[in-house]
């Protein structure tokens, strides 16, 4: 018997153990291409009428050990099934190359990034404060569900947020991870968006992402809402490295109600301890969405810079000589490029 019929029998006993469907390749018609990424590519298609989700991983090689890794990711999507605020997984599919494909709920509301890019006319973005608060807190506790679940997402953003029929969901677990997992941030740094990313995770050699680093992602994604643009949208990778790790952070937006502002700011405090816990979090919005009575708000600058107004506690950062003096902290890609280098090291 040949290896890859081997590997074949072992995968589909595996499957039928853990409960995952197995779909058949054949019966999704209509198939296009929604994303292109570097996890793989995402297409449409319908299945007996319903519109589904295809996500294409990319897998030079399929052998044993390839497939234990995606069969734990399989067992982690399993497990959170069915909440309203994460992006549902109903099973697996094979390509007519044999490649892996997740069949996943189809989110008909684009993402988040989009949905905000959207709110700007003539310059000038403006989104009620109701709204920030409904989405913040249907993040917030799609978050919740995951790490109920001892799962990790280590790559949550406004592009990972999706909307389907009006509800807000956190997809694509490509670089999620079990909390007990001891595998590296290698590939969060190299696949993720830096200015969401951790920056307590990206100074210390050996640290890897915990519940604590979501939080963090989550306060930008607040801050966001607020916004209207990514964060340190005008800066790039490895200057948004060395700039959160040294304490930038994004501006508040005029208008933003005190609370909140403060909540977000907790959450991507420099020092993990100091981060809320979720459950705080959305005691914090719930109590917000009572008592404020702000309607709008506006933001009319697209170019916003991040200023220096958090105090790392970073003792094995290697650049820490910066610190000394916050007007010699290197701002620009010439200045910026070798230091943040050390950081990734």
């Amino acid at each position: 018997m040949s290896k890859s019929i081997t590997l074949q029998k072992w995968f589909e006993k595996t499957l039928q153990e853990e409960n995952i469907i197995n779909y058949e390749y054949s019966a999704y018609e209509n198939i296009e291409i929604i994303e292109k990424g570097g996890f793989g590519i995402v297409y449409s298609a319908n299945y007996y009428g319903k519109k589904v989700a295809l996500k294409c991983l990319r897998c030079d090689e399929v052998n044993k050990e390839t497939s234990k890794e995606f069969i734990k990711e399989l067992k982690q999507l399993h497990a959170i099934n069915f909440h309203p605020n994460i992006n549902q997984f109903y099973g697996i599919t094979r390509d007519l190359e044999n490649k892996f494909m997740l069949v996943l709920q189809f989110a008909n509301g684009g993402n988040l990034k989009q949905y905000l890019r959207k709110k700007w006319h003539d310059d000038i973005f403006e989104i009620s404060f109701y709204e920030i608060i409904e989405i913040s807190k249907q993040i917030t506790d799609g978050l919740g569900h995951l790490h109920k679940n001892n799962i990790v997402h280590c790559d949550l953003h406004s592009k990972n947020i999706l909307i389907n029929d009006g509800k807000f969901l956190i997809a694509d677990f490509g670089l999620s991870r079990q909390i007990d997992d001891t595998s590296s941030l290698s590939s969060s740094i190299a696949k993720g968006m830096p200015a969401y990313l951790d920056p307590h995770c990206c100074c210390q050699p050996g640290k890897t992402p915990d519940e604590k680093s979501d939080i963090y992602s989550l306060g930008v994604i607040f801050w966001e809402l607020t916004s209207g643009i990514p964060p340190f949208a005008y800066v790039n990778g490895f200057v948004i490295l060395f700039q959160t790790s040294t304490g930038f952070r994004e501006q508040t937006i005029p208008g933003t109600p005190t609370d909140y502002a403060k909540l977000y700011k907790k959450c991507w405090n420099a020092e993990p301890k100091e981060r809320p816990k979720i459950n705080k979090i959305l005691e914090n919005l719930i109590f917000i969405s009572k008592n404020e009575t702000t309607q709008l708000i506006i933001n009319r600058n697209r170019k916003l810079t991040p200023e220096l107004n958090e105090k790392p506690s970073y003792p094995s950062l290697k650049t820490c000589v910066y610190l000394s003096d916050a007007t010699s902290v290197p701002k620009t890609n010439s200045e910026c490029e070798e230091v943040a280098e050390l950081i990734l090291k």
